[in-house]
């Protein structure tokens, strides 16, 4: 505190994920590949310690109906320092997703099953904006098209996004 430095500590206590940027397709169609990158930093002076399950959510801007996809990455490999930490994948979007308007965002759910669907266990990103206290979900802050015109990749053994069933 006479140092000056306890309000940095404060806020650097433990994990600290931010957003740093991402990259997202405009538009996608049923049946075909999406490839999604996000960046992440940890500016916190640690990673987190327990074991995360990283879904990808796509959200129904009109019906709220989510589409869910579990990631292979592991947050606690997620050190703190300069280096971005990067989540990098190519997704199939299933044959019987509805067409319309969908919002990305990133689910760092604790794994436990009692636990998965409660926010105040989910890791919230530092960033403004980002955060809904009532689902525990972070907002990537972009949105996809998925339609019938679009035209990308056909799907070929891609991680399909399934719809989630929130209990």
């Amino acid at each position: 505190v006479s140092g000056g430095c306890i309000d940095e500590i404060k806020q650097r206590l433990g994990y600290r994920l931010e957003l740093v940027q991402g990259e997202y397709p405009t538009e996608g169609r049923p049946g075909q590949t999406i490839s999604v990158k996000i960046d992440l930093i940890s500016k916190g002076f640690a990673a987190p310690f327990n074991p995360r399950s990283v879904w990808l959510l796509l959200r129904n801007t009109a019906t709220n109906a989510i589409w869910k996809v579990e990631l292979s990455d592991d947050p606690r490999s997620w050190l703190p320092g300069p280096q971005l930490h990067t989540i990098e994948h190519s997704f199939c979007l299933p044959l019987d997703m509805p067409t319309g308007n969908y919002e990305f965002l990133l689910h760092l759910a604790d794994p436990a099953p009692a636990l998965t669907n409660r926010p105040e266990y989910a890791i919230r990103l530092a960033n403004q904006a980002t955060w809904e206290a009532s689902t525990g979900y972070n907002k990537l802050l972009h949105q996809i098209s998925v339609n019938n015109t679009a035209s990308s990749p056909a799907c070929a053994g891609e991680s399909c996004f399934l719809p989630a069933v929130l209990t």
